[in-house]
């Protein structure tokens, strides 16, 4: 009973009702907000302690955190929500004087002048504040100067961005005067030069821990005095700063500075201009920092050199990434006397040499990732001899050759396996059999020459992505009833696979099985619905039969490949019922290797597959290739309602009749129709026969009413006016109308398609003119 009676006590505390008072307060606070819906639970809940954003003491039932971030949903695939509230922030956040966590972060606050000034007054009475976060506002805030956060003397956690503090000259003095904060996290904001000599009379900060400073704009004068703003520095966050290669520069004397942060564990200097020898950079902190660093991420610069003996100095180091940069030379024998090392990355350097077999002697490791180097020579046992807790394995895109017995049986368990380009064949590798977890595999390229045994098959749930590309794997699939957690990603082409696709396959997000011997029909197809599947590439196999209609039940589906097979039988109307495929995917990317066809030219994708960026960023769907079957029938008319196709290739069939009139079957190449006798009409010069008569019917008629037309200056002066207004009111639209401006687009998109066949059918008649 007792028992219960605390438990009742304990949670009816957090959810009992709130004060009256402090519910005033914030209902007078949202009053000046627009909240677009993020606080809606502020009207519907009498009990404030269970409103969105809010929580209450246990004991009190005081207001102690506000958070008033927007919320991030996604409804469907494509649907995503982020509404961000603006307004006024009220005086009215005095009367929570309890409060110890706000956070305003992503929002849009439409006076940013006003409502940094505000905090000035407003924020500096709320003495129990220990977090505070401004981050992430959309548009320019400014602020001309940092005092008033002074007023918040239990402040320990900081964060701000997106703010323009360049007459914030005292910036540097605000941060360590202050008497408790620990953690400062400052991004993309632009400061100003500072005054040494205003700082030679305050003292270090004695408490801060934390300092971030990411992907702003720092004169390089002031980084040495970051080195020097306290000697608590346990995490230095320094990544993509804006220094237009000054930086070597403003770390030249780097050395003697990270000598006095005798308790520093992180230092990343990711993304900027450090273009130094690594032996000189790793040269420069002290011993003391040598025992205590933990992370050193230096990767995303220019840095040259060798990876020195000196790096085994680092006793404590946890992860090392210099990759991403100009590293040459082989790596030392003794690396592997980081033993408490996690995380190895060496990725995409010019290393050379072999990999030392002392590697196996690191038994921490969990990420190792040499790949796109210049590394050869054979990997053993040895080199994973104590390797127990990898999870994490990429050494693709090197010269390496893994020579394993077939009796080998790893340490480890591996998530992710990426050894793409390497030398693992000619037999599949049989120590594979041993890793039943991964979710990653990628042994493309591996010069494997062998049948997959059927043990292979017994794959993962938690499958994401498989490629067993571009060797020389042959057989029959096994009839499974394989069930994934998600929709993986699979491609398994440029081999000799032959057979009926399994259906097992159908259950996925890429399906690329292009270039095999694959046979039978696609009538498997249509027992599936999969909203997941958005590109198949099955061109250059050995499919026959009638095309399905059932692509209705594929509604994510944007590129679809079947060139090169025997399929026959009508174009399916249920291609026009794709309207899904209208979504914008510009910023989607695929792993793996994948054929796109884009205006007849066939294109190989590695390893990151960014579709749109490397193809005129296409918008979806992008390419429907059905050419060199055996199709015939009509050009179904849905298929003329599609128009969001980049890319159609009919060609080499034996289609028949009109090309349906649309705003984008003229507009693709002749190319596109070539190899099909049967068919007539724009873009192909072949006169359709009921064409052919109301030409001959309507000529003179049609000839007078032009020459009326086209004869008087009025009609010039209409058109060039009516165009030049249509156009900047479509540009005022673009550029000032933000939220419309996808909508505007696809106007744009649509308005370019239908004037595209206007011309043409204006050049059609004109042409066939000229040769009667």
């Amino acid at each position: 009973m007792l028992v219960l009676m605390y438990i009742l006590a304990v949670s009816g505390g957090s959810n009992g009702r709130c004060l009256e008072h402090e519910k005033q307060a914030l209902l007078k606070f949202k009053e000046g907000l627009i909240d677009y819906g993020n606080l809606a639970s502020w009207a519907i809940e009498k009990d404030c302690c269970r409103w969105r954003g809010v929580e209450c003491d246990n004991r009190a039932g005081h207001i102690i955190r506000l958070d008033l971030h927007p919320v991030f949903s996604h409804a469907d695939h494509d649907d995503f929500t982020w509404t961000p509230m603006d307004g006024v922030i009220s005086s009215l956040l005095l009367d929570l004087r309890h409060l110890s966590h706000l956070d305003l972060s992503r929002n849009q606050f439409t006076k940013i002048p006003g409502f940094i000034g505000s905090l000035k007054e407003l924020l500096g009475n709320l003495s129990r504040l220990l977090s505070l976060d401004v981050s992430n506002n959309n548009g320019d805030m400014i602020s001309d100067n940092l005092e008033w956060h002074s007023g918040l003397s239990s402040l320990r956690t900081f964060k701000l961005s997106r703010t323009n503090l360049t007459m914030a000259v005292n910036w540097l003095h605000s941060i360590k005067a202050h008497p408790s904060l620990s953690s400062l996290y400052l991004q993309d904001c632009q400061f100003p030069v500072v005054d040494p000599s205003s700082l030679s009379h305050i003292n270090s900060s004695k408490s801060l821990a934390v300092l971030q400073l990411i992907d702003s704009i720092v004169h390089p004068s002031t980084f040495p005095l970051l080195l020097n703003m306290s000697n608590k520095l346990t995490a230095l966050h320094l990544s993509k700063n804006h220094l237009n290669g000054i930086i070597p520069i403003s770390f030249a004397h780097m050395g003697s500075s990270l000598g006095n942060l005798r308790k520093l564990r992180t230092l990343l200097l990711n993304g900027n201009y450090i273009n130094e020898p690594l032996p000189v950079i790793l040269e420069k902190p002290s011993g003391c920092v040598k025992d205590s660093l933990q992370v050193l991420d230096l990767s995303v610069n220019q840095i040259k050199g060798s990876l020195p003996e000196i790096i085994t100095r680092f006793s404590s180091l946890k992860e090392l990434c210099p990759d991403d940069n100009k590293l040459d030379g082989a790596l030392p024998d003794n690396v592997g006397n980081l033993s408490s090392l996690a995380v190895l990355n060496l990725a995409r350097n010019k290393l050379t040499g072999s990999l030392p077999q002392s590697i196996g002697l690191m038994s921490g490791l969990k990420v190792l990732d040499v790949s796109s180097n210049s590394f050869n020579d054979f990997t053993s046992e040895i080199h994973f001899l104590k390797l127990s807790k990898l999870k994490f394995l990429t050494l693709s895109f090197n010269s390496l050759s893994l020579n394993f017995s077939s009796g080998w049986i790893p340490p480890f368990q591996l998530n992710t396996i990426n050894l793409r380009c390497s030398k693992l064949g000619p037999s599949f590798p049989v120590w594979l059999q041993t890793q039943r977890n991964f979710s990653h595999l990628d042994i493309s390229n591996s010069e494997i020459s062998d049948n997959i045994p059927n043990w292979f098959w017994r794959l993962p749930s938690n499958l994401l992505f498989l490629n067993l590309s571009f060797n020389n794997l042959s057989g029959k699939f096994p009839d499974l009833h394989l069930r994934f957690n998600s929709f993986p990603s699979v491609s398994l082409s440029s081999n000799k696979f032959h057979g009926s696709i399994p259906r097992f396959l159908f259950n996925t997000t890429v399906l690329n099985l292009s270039k095999n011997m694959f046979s039978g029909t696609l009538s498997t197809f249509c027992s599936f619905i999969n909203d997941n599947l958005d590109h198949v590439y099955l061109s250059d196999n050995q499919l026959s039969g009638n095309l399905p209609d059932c692509w209705m039940n594929f509604k994510q589906l944007v590129v679809l490949n079947l060139e090169s097979n025997s399929l026959s039988g009508v174009i399916p109307s249920s291609f026009g019922s794709l309207h899904k495929l209208q979504t914008d995917h510009s910023a989607a990317t695929y792993t793996g290797y994948a054929s796109v066809v884009w205006k007849v030219v066939e294109q190989e994708y590695g390893k990151t597959l960014g579709l749109l960026k490397e193809v005129g960023q296409l918008r979806a769907p992008e390419s429907l290739d059905l050419s060199t079957n055996r199709l015939s029938g009509e050009i179904p008319l849905s298929l003329a309602d599609c128009s969001f196709l980049s890319c159609l290739n009919l060609s080499n069939n034996n289609p028949s009749g009109k090309i349906p009139l649309s705003t984008q079957l003229q507009s693709f190449l002749v190319e596109s129709y070539m190899g099909n006798v049967g068919l007539c009409g724009l873009p192909l010069n072949a006169i359709c026969p009921e064409d052919e008569k109301q030409q001959d019917g309507g000529v003179e008629h049609s000839n007078l009413d032009d020459e009326k037309l086209y004869k008087g200056s009025g009609f010039y002066v209409s058109l060039i006016i009516g165009f030049t207004l249509g156009f900047w009111g479509l540009c005022w639209t673009l550029l000032f109308n933000w939220p419309g401006k996808p909508a505007s687009f696809r106007f744009f998109d649509n308005m370019v398609d239908w004037l595209s066949l206007k011309m043409a059918l204006i050049a059609a008649k004109v042409k066939r003119r000229l040769t009667s």
